[in-house]
């Protein structure tokens, strides 16, 4: 197995995917990292997240208990990024899009 893919819903039903390469027992590690992080967002308001993805970001960079592993940090970084994503691809779909375009529309 090269990679691991999360999947995440919404309160309306659309199912958002993330994924991230690695290699070998580099999975195990980062299926731990990712189910690690996700408990950053469980309780958390859904559309508050979607309208502004920067409060996911914060709420993983900022958690007292993880921050000081990355998030530029190998594994950490990478659970991070398939987590968002999957955040990502419910806000493209709910707006009838394809994924790319939506990160593409972001302002800096």
């Amino acid at each position: 197995i090269s990679n691991v893919e999360i999947s995440t819903s919404a309160d309306d039903g659309i199912t958002g995917v993330g994924f991230v390469f690695t290699i070998g027992r580099g999975n195990d590690v980062v299926c731990k990292a990712i189910e690690s992080m996700s408990q950053v967002l469980i309780g958390r308001n859904t559309e508050e997240l979607l309208d502004n993805m920067r409060i996911a970001w914060d709420l993983f960079v900022h958690d007292s208990q993880l921050r000081w592993l990355g998030p530029e940090k190998g594994v950490e970084h990478m659970a991070i990024g398939a987590v968002l994503s999957a955040l990502w691809d419910i806000k493209a779909k709910r707006a009838g899009k394809p994924l790319w375009l939506p990160l593409g529309e972001m302002e800096p």
